[in-house]
């Protein structure tokens, strides 16, 4: 097994948009605003958790017209891009971004060559496998495989869960994994194609369910919330850690961010629930920032942060 964290998630050039309102159907919204940048939720975590002195990989596939100054940053960080796979004849994935001026967003992906995501060879077993955004079944091959070695897996289907997800698949991903990755909203939905029954508590300025029969599959959910924070949700109860008051400049990627410092924490040997601040942190810092692999850091000042705001 090797050390440090795989990410299996996209890599795709991001086209952000800054609108006046985000539009409803048959709508249109003045654009005030365009930015290119590099983006993808495996090349965003995977760029956050690498400035924090952990080994991380990246699993994913990309086409023939990939950002070849894309690839070279990713390289000198250093990600470990071994288990990338260019497709022949397919295009790189690309998301376009809608942000409004209170920071919400809309999102159109064209998923280009991670299509062929499941055709992929199952990556080599990490201490820690995070699956972003991925093929269903790919999902399942990897989970099942990196699990049986040994690997601490969690699984984080994104806004993917509200279209591209079944129950059976969900619930055979869930039952190799340790941990499920999510905001409040796909939590929601994960009970809701699960058939669980919630309980709802009030804690960190919002209602948050837990549902017992999640924990019959999976140790630990790790739900985000914007700036109310994050909670680490187990049988036992809900555990809540706040986030930072700073300036948002632009919100992309900041629930990405946030997995790559909660990881860094857990490889540098923090519990679950420690790890909570130091995603929360890394978040905070990401969105200080235009883009969602613009701000730098690294452990030592990102622990000392963290010490001062507790």
């Amino acid at each position: 097994m090797r050390k440090g964290l795989l990410v299996c998630g996209n890599l795709n050039i991001d086209h952000i948009l800054s609108v006046s309102y985000l539009p409803g159907e048959g709508e249109s919204t003045p654009v005030s605003g365009r930015r290119v940048e590099h983006g993808g939720c495996g090349g965003n975590i995977a760029y956050s958790a690498s400035l924090l002195s952990i080994p991380v990989s990246l699993s994913c596939a990309i086409g023939v017209d990939f950002d070849p100054d894309y690839m070279r940053r990713l390289k000198e960080l250093p990600i470990d891009l071994n288990e990338v796979q260019v497709i022949e004849g397919e295009l790189s994935p690309r998301c376009t971004i809608f942000t409004d001026p209170e920071g919400r967003q809309c999102y159109a992906f064209m998923m280009g060559a991670m299509e062929r995501q499941n055709g992929l060879p199952v990556p080599e077993t990490h201490q820690y496998c995070h699956i972003a955004t991925s093929d269903p079944q790919f999902s399942i091959k990897v989970a099942g495989k990196q699990s049986g070695e040994g690997a601490n897996v969690a699984v984080d289907p994104g806004q993917e869960i509200f279209f591209r997800w079944r129950r059976e698949d969900l619930a055979e991903a869930l039952g190799h994994s340790s941990r499920f990755f999510g905001n409040l909203g796909e939590w929601i939905k994960l009970s809701e194609l699960m058939g669980w029954s919630g309980i709802v508590r009030s804690i960190g300025r919002a209602d948050v369910p837990t549902y017992p029969e999640a924990f019959d599959l999976i140790d630990e959910a790790v739900i985000t919330n914007g700036e109310r924070g994050a909670y680490l949700i187990t049988s036992g109860g809900i555990f809540h850690s706040p986030a930072q008051e700073v300036e948002v400049v632009d919100p992309t990627g900041a629930g990405d961010s946030f997995r790559g410092g909660f990881y860094a924490a857990l490889l540098h040997g923090r519990s679950s629930r420690e790890a909570l601040a130091f995603g929360n942190r890394v978040a905070s810092l990401s969105i200080t920032t235009q883009g969602a692999q613009n701000h730098l850091m690294d452990w030592d000042g990102l622990e000392k942060m963290v010490r001062s705001d507790n």
